[in-house]
């Protein structure tokens, strides 16, 4: 299911398993599922954390997947209700997450859950980070 989030992308799946694992021991950290009686199908991982501009605890959903073929049978709103009672239970003044430019679907489908576009996200690789601190100025 993660591939068909970053289609443009090749997965390494040691390097998702380490992920998880990292996540799964990290208290603050979250991931929630959906299943049928044989297999996912969907996922919600994510962090509360303290956040400046919400002056208090903010619930970040890092990822939101529903498998493909079951997307619009309700079980993303779900998985958002689920964490929306997570973060509430944790106090938590806000809940965000990010999505690619190009998931039009996914930004209908966070509007009309009551989201509000507030920010663009802006990466640095590690790579770049190297590279700036390298550079005398």
């Amino acid at each position: 299911m993660l591939q068909s989030l970053w289609q443009d992308r090749d997965l390494n799946k040691d390097a998702m398993r380490t992920v998880f694992k990292n996540m799964a021991a990290e208290p603050r950290d979250f991931m929630f599922v959906a299943e049928t009686s044989d297999r996912i199908i969907g996922f919600i991982a994510g962090a509360v954390t303290n956040n400046f501009y919400h002056a208090g605890m903010l619930c970040y959903i890092s990822t939101l997947v529903v498998s493909e073929e079951l997307r619009g049978n309700g079980i993303g709103t779900k998985l958002l209700r689920h964490v929306g009672s997570y973060a509430c239970a944790k106090n938590c003044a806000a809940v965000e997450l990010d999505a690619n430019f190009y998931r039009t679907a996914s930004h209908a489908f966070y509007e009309h859950y009551g989201f509000v576009k507030r920010a663009y996200t802006f990466t640095l690789s590690m790579e770049k980070v190297k590279e700036q601190l390298g550079r005398q100025e």
